[in-house]
């Protein structure tokens, strides 16, 4: 079947791309998509026919899940999470990457 052959030659190239498709469950994880997404942003832009573009849909919407998941556990909306991202990213920190935090906090 065809869908065999294209789950096989997922897994070939599966070790490269899990590097960055991944479902984030830390910060740090979230930290590192989010800098992905940044750079696919640069390369594909608005193109919605380059080949990675779909990559970029993809990312944004593990990233968009995992601030909707934080914003229910702590009560803070995407949109909150966002505005702090970049008030932080501007004075060059970052959301803490979990390390020393006790498990699902």
């Amino acid at each position: 079947m065809a869908l065999d052959r294209v789950v096989q030659q997922a897994e070939i190239g599966w070790s490269s791309v899990q590097k960055i498709l991944y479902v984030p469950h830390t910060n740090a994880e979230y930290e590192r998509l989010v800098e992905v997404l940044d750079q696919l942003i640069d390369q594909v832009g608005e193109d919605e026919s380059h080949p990675l573009a779909s990559l970029m849909e993809v990312i944004g919407v593990l990233i968009e899940r995992y601030e909707d998941e934080i914003a229910q556990l702590h009560g803070v909306g995407p949109k909150a999470i966002r505005i702090l991202r970049e008030a932080l990213s501007e004075l060059g920190l970052s959301f803490a990457s979990g390390k020393g935090s006790k498990k699902g906090e």
